[in-house]
């Protein structure tokens, strides 16, 4: 696999690269003896030229720098607010697969940590429903908003666990759109 490189790495390493191609051409001119005729100004006007670009430069891998700290930080608020939740929360894609479980939906439906990731989410359905499922889901990702599993006020569904148990479940769906594709969180809690 190819090495992955962060914005503030490509950036310096970009400069750096800029800065001996400049190098090395004026040394090329130097020794082949085409040095142009420089006058002090422009020699000061292209020392503050390469001046104000160094700077430029670092200032954006700074800025770099933050935003990649606080991405970071951000994904692991996102993680500590799924990982404390009360209840069992999962996370999947417009094609049914989950992308992430929280301890309780794990415990919930007797999976052990990470053994959802990449599950279909019909896995969690009764077999007697997961066809029908499917096809709600399917429509749910054409349509979504967020809104209550089920019929009416009192609305509650079968949900299967990993041994075939079954039990009641209220769960609640939020879809969240991002460059990703459509996310689909479901909030569940065990009403049996």
């Amino acid at each position: 696999m190819p090495k992955t490189y962060s914005g503030s790495q490509m950036l310096s390493r970009t400069s750096a690269l800029i800065a001996a191609v400049l190098l090395g051409l004026a040394l090329l001119m130097r020794l082949q003896g085409e040095a142009l005729e420089l006058r002090p100004g422009v020699v000061l006007f292209a020392g503050l030229g390469f001046a104000l670009l160094a700077a430029l430069v670092w200032g954006a891998t700074l800025r770099m720098r933050r935003l990649e700290t606080d991405r970071s930080d951000l994904g692991e608020s996102y993680d500590a607010l799924l990982d404390t939740a009360p209840g069992g929360i999962i996370v999947s894609d417009d094609k049914g697969r989950i992308l992430r479980a929280n301890a309780r939906a794990e415990e919930m439906f007797g999976y052990g940590p990470g053994e959802l990731a990449d599950q279909p989410i019909e896995a969690l359905v009764p077999e007697s429903l997961r066809h029908k499922h499917a096809s709600l889901r399917e429509g749910f990702a054409g349509q979504p908003k967020q809104r209550r599993m089920g019929i009416g006020p009192e609305a509650s569904l079968r949900a299967r666990r990993k041994d075939g148990s079954e039990f009641i479940a209220s769960i609640s769906l939020g879809p969240r759109r991002t460059n990703g594709g459509l996310k689909i969180t479901a909030v569940i809690h065990d009403i049996t």
